[in-house]
């Protein structure tokens, strides 16, 4: 975690030929741009900003991906739900990781419990 002042200047943007899809987006990112801020808030205590850059967010999100399917085992696309009471950061750095473990994610904000279908 840094500083929001300390990233650099230099951007690389991946292709917008379709080529890439989110993951693959985040993985770019993290290689071409690894300091880009990706999340910034204030600090709780300082209240200064601070940031948590691309390579911190993907490799925080490569990290649920192990722990929900060491190995890969998850590449049978099974559909999970995400019912979580966590901050914005770490709901995200959890929906890609559950993507990177090779699962599809389905969401509902409706207040309705997700149901086996």
């Amino acid at each position: 975690m840094s500083s929001f002042t300390e990233h650099s200047t230099k951007r690389t943007y991946p292709p917008t030929d379709g080529s890439l899809f989110f993951p693959e987006m985040l993985e770019y990112n993290a290689r071409h741009s690894p300091d880009r801020p990706f999340f910034v808030y204030p600090d709780e205590k300082t209240k200064e900003l601070r940031c948590i850059s691309i390579l911190e967010f993907y490799r925080a999100s490569q990290r649920v991906a192990h722990a929900i399917c060491p190995g890969g085992q998850g590449r049978d696309r099974k559909v999970v739900g995400i019912v979580a009471n966590v901050d914005c950061v770490l709901y995200q750095a959890l929906f890609m990781g559950v993507i990177y473990a090779g699962l599809i994610v389905r969401c509902t904000f409706s207040g309705r419990p997700m149901l086996h279908e």
